[in-house]
């Protein structure tokens, strides 16, 4: 059960990117009410320069296994890396690497802390893309990675 759900919430996620960047429908002049045209429907999303975290938003509440997504614009990187750390504590976690689709959106589902960890402790946050150095999934690092592109900075608490 919890794997639908899981699974249900990805592609949720996956469907509010797509839809993200899109001009608002206008009105149908016969109806009044939102529609597109048939050839507007395809759109891709807009991709900002860059790396960016969009799903959550900072100061969210997640659980320990949390779907993210974000948008890479950069064809040729392949590979997105999040790092994630509990505040004020010194360990900066690298989580398993997320594929960055034809589309330049990537999605991942990182650890947030450990099964016993309290709700309200905040973590941080931060998606990397061709890293200085290689980067390998479970590794504790001193700081953030230094990278070609480096995310904006998620903050939020688990739940």
């Amino acid at each position: 059960m919890t794997r639908i759900v899981l699974t249900s919430t990805a592609i949720l996620v996956v469907a509010a990117l797509v839809a993200c960047g899109r001009p608002a429908p206008k009105p149908d002049a016969r109806t009044g009410r939102p529609g597109q045209p048939a050839a507007q429907t395809a759109q891709k999303p807009v991709i900002r320069a860059g790396l960016w975290i969009i799903d959550p938003a900072d100061g969210a509440s997640v659980s320990m296994r949390p779907f993210m997504a974000g948008t890479l614009s950069d064809q040729s990187a392949q590979t997105v890396w999040l790092v994630v750390r509990a505040v004020n504590t010194p360990g900066y976690w690298v989580q398993p690497p997320a594929m960055v689709r034809p589309d330049s959106i990537w999605v991942a589902q990182p650890y947030v802390g450990l099964p016993d960890t309290p709700a309200g402790v905040k973590f941080e946050v931060r998606a990397f893309a061709n890293p200085k150095t290689e980067l390998k999934s479970g590794t504790e690092l001193k700081g953030w990675p230094e990278a070609q592109w480096a995310s904006n900075l998620v903050t939020f608490s688990r739940q």
